[in-house]
């Protein structure tokens, strides 16, 4: 599944989990291009300042959230990077309402990502999941984002299916 959207796409497709307060890359589909974000499985990355990270963090009961975010460093990584925990709960309630994450370079510069939760898996494997696109910035537009979300709930969606 995962390798079907990145070849549709030409972008790298990750699949994470939550892992304590950190979030864990378990797969990954690189793109196409020759120039690619590259994260390897197994690595574990905070949850403030991923796009995975940061569609887990809006997966949790808030009062999970907000001691995963009061109890973690938020260091920032590059300019873009949210420290603040009260911005960042408000990011996670937009997050929810819209139904996406966005890093906007906040772990890395020049690299663009856009995540959504795999449903229900919280309560089938005890772990929430989330399932992202990243890729340079200057591919990853506005343009390619809203062109990604359709296929990306959709993928979620299966890999929800296939771990029932």
């Amino acid at each position: 599944m995962l390798r079907g959207l990145a070849d549709q796409l030409g972008e790298s497709v990750n699949l994470a989990v939550l892992a304590g307060s950190l979030a864990e890359y378990v797969a990954q589909a690189p793109g196409s291009h020759s120039m690619r974000t590259f994260t390897e499985v197994g690595r574990r990355v905070s949850l403030y300042c991923t796009g995975v990270g940061k569609a887990l963090l809006a997966m949790l009961p808030p009062d999970r959230t907000r001691t995963i975010l009061e109890t973690s460093p938020l260091t920032p990584r590059t300019p873009t990077t949210i420290t603040d925990v009260d911005e960042l709960l408000s990011e996670l309630s937009l997050i929810r309402s819209r139904g996406h994450a966005l890093d906007e370079g906040e772990m890395e510069i020049g690299v663009r990502c856009v995540a959504v939760p795999v449903p229900a898996v919280p309560l089938m494997a005890g772990s929430p999941m989330a399932v992202s696109v990243s890729g340079p910035t200057v591919r990853m537009t506005d343009e390619l984002v809203e062109r990604t979300l359709p296929a990306l709930a959709r993928t979620a969606s299966e890999l929800a299916d296939v771990l029932v």
